[in-house]
């Protein structure tokens, strides 16, 4: 059971820590998305949308956030999605990431191949040339795999070809008649697969008992990934995206003085959640004072949800610098994805997580505290 949950959180961890970079790029927020197949997307490519088809050419990477997503084009560069429901028949050249509730593949992944979802499945014309990382409540894999795979559901079918080492954990593991591992099958269930006449397993076969049942079954994994916590995660990330896109100084602004100025950050986190509600609650039982109580009231819940918000980007430009060991603090995507995916992670884990939570919270709500502090200020003068 440990070993299931700690692959699961890596893998969700592993989706959010893409190489993807964004010097230049292409953002589009739109409620229908459609990419025409005689259009082609020069730079890097950041959609949002409920529902999106792409049928044309994105020539470096793309990140698409979709209720409904439709992929047919040509990615030249590495492709991270979340989606309610995916159809990608892409050709990706480089990795690929999802999360999300249903992804069928019928395409081609030259890199890399990273998935948790509900429901996944990987249809008979697709090729996964990478090493393969996959999670669901029932996977299905019918194409070809040229590497590893690794995988963990409540049932998993194998049905392809996988010319690498397969490693399983699942509730219940099925070989169907056109399997054909290459190399070692090694699994971990509550029951021995079944394997159907005409499986073949080239290498040698491991199995190992469990006594308890994953914790992949369909209808965990469905209820996680429907759940308001994941929709809580997409949505940071996709505000944060957008104050990153129009109002870079505010998230360099917090940054810096938090890394500048942690201890003082701190003090102003703490002063604020405490005196700002206080004046507030006096404005309001005050006769003339209620349209100032009431503009301290959307100031203080505003600062509460950016400061919620960019909490996540805090952590991973944190995070980054501590990879690196030197240099000062510095905004990149990858930090912006990273940061909302480990605090959400984070979030789970008893006592711990909760000061995590809170540590990151106070220091960016004082640094928000300060910024506004200091304009007011300068403005009085």
């Amino acid at each position: 059971m440990f070993k299931i949950k700690l692959a699961f959180s890596a893998l969700f961890l592993s989706l959010f820590f893409s190489p993807i970079l964004a010097q230049a790029a292409q953002v589009a927020l739109k409620s229908d998305y459609l990419l025409a197949e005689s259009e082609t997307v020069v730079n890097n490519f950041y959609l949002i949308a409920e529902k999106a088809s792409l049928l044309g050419r994105v020539s470096r990477d793309a990140v698409f956030l979709a209720g409904n997503l439709e992929s047919l084009g040509r990615l030249s560069g590495d492709l991270l999605a979340g989606a309610g429901m995916a159809q990608i028949s892409s050709e990706v050249l480089g990795d690929f990431r999802f999360v999300g509730g249903n992804l069928q593949v019928s395409g081609r992944v030259n890199g890399e191949f990273l998935a948790a979802a509900g429901e996944l499945q990987v249809k008979p014309e697709a090729r996964i040339m990478g090493e393969a990382r996959m999670a669901a409540g029932r996977l299905v894999i019918d194409g070809e795999l040229g590497g590893a795979l690794y995988a963990a559901g409540g049932e998993v079918v194998l049905n392809g070809r996988i010319k690498g080492p397969v490693s399983v954990w699942a509730e219940r593991l099925v070989l169907g008649p056109k399997a054909e591992i290459l190399g070692d099958l090694t699994y971990q269930s509550p029951l021995k697969a079944e394997i159907n006449e005409g499986a073949v397993v080239r290498g040698k076969t491991t199995f190992q008992t469990v006594n308890e049942s994953p914790v992949f079954s369909r209808e965990s994994l469905t209820t996680f990934f429907s759940s308001w916590r994941l929709a809580m995660l997409l949505g940071s990330i996709l505000l944060i995206f957008v104050l990153f896109k129009f109002l870079p100084q505010l998230i360099g602004g917090v940054v810096t003085r938090v890394f500048s100025r942690p201890f003082v950050s701190l003090l102003f986190g703490l002063g604020t959640i405490i005196l700002l509600p206080f004046l507030t609650v006096l404005l309001f039982v005050s006769v003339i004072g209620w349209p100032l109580g009431a503009m301290f009231l959307l100031t203080f819940s505003g600062l509460l949800l950016l400061a919620r918000v960019l909490a996540g980007v805090l952590l991973g430009v944190w995070l980054f610098r501590l990879v690196r060991r030197e240099g000062e603090p510095e905004l990149s995507w990858q930090a912006l994805l990273a940061g909302p995916s480990l605090l959400f992670v984070i979030s789970h884990v008893p006592v711990l997580g909760n000061l995590a939570l809170a540590a990151t919270f106070f220091l960016t709500l004082g640094a928000l505290s300060q910024l506004i502090w200091y304009k007011l200020v300068r403005k009085t003068q």
